[in-house]
Order: C-alpha cells, then sequence, then structure tokens
C-alpha cells in the first residue's frame, strides 16, 4: 500500500507538494542539520494573505503519521 513513512511521502501527498514557496497549498518544510538537509515536517499555506502556516501530523490522504526529520535526499 502507498503510505507516506519516515522515508518518502505517498504518491498524492508528493504529488501535492507546491515546489514555488511563495504559492498557496503544501510545502516541504527544510532544514540544513550537521551538514545534511533534513524534511522537519509539510505545511499548508492557506491562499488568505494573512492566514498562518499549518504544520501536518498526518497525511490528508493516506492517513498516516508524517515523521519529523525525514531526510531530504528520499524527495
Amino acid at each position: 500500500m502507498d503510505t507516506c513513512n519516515e522515508k518518502t511521502l505517498c504518491r498524492t501527498m508528493a504529488g501535492a507538494i507546491e515546489p514555488h514557496e511563495e504559492k498557496p497549498g503544501f510545502h516541504l518544510w527544510r532544514k540544513v542539520e550537521g551538514g545534511r538537509i533534513v524534511v522537519k515536517g509539510i505545511l499548508y499555506k492557506s491562499r488568505k494573505k494573512d492566514a498562518n502556516l499549518i504544520a501536518l501530523n498526518r497525511c490528508p490522504w493516506c492517513e498516516a503519521e508524517l515523521k519529523w526529520g525525514m531526510t531530504a535526499n528520499s524527495q
């Protein structure tokens, strides 16, 4: 079954990631730690200009827990 885990995202979530940070939608929250790029989580940016970013702890499609600290080279 295609589900999110600590190495990859499910096909639907991976396809929904918006590569342009200024656009609304789902974004990878990446950070450099110990010389490696680490994905800290998934953020959702609303179309509303004054709305806060929302950090997801579950995938809305496969309902798997989204693991914080995934390595970015698998994305």
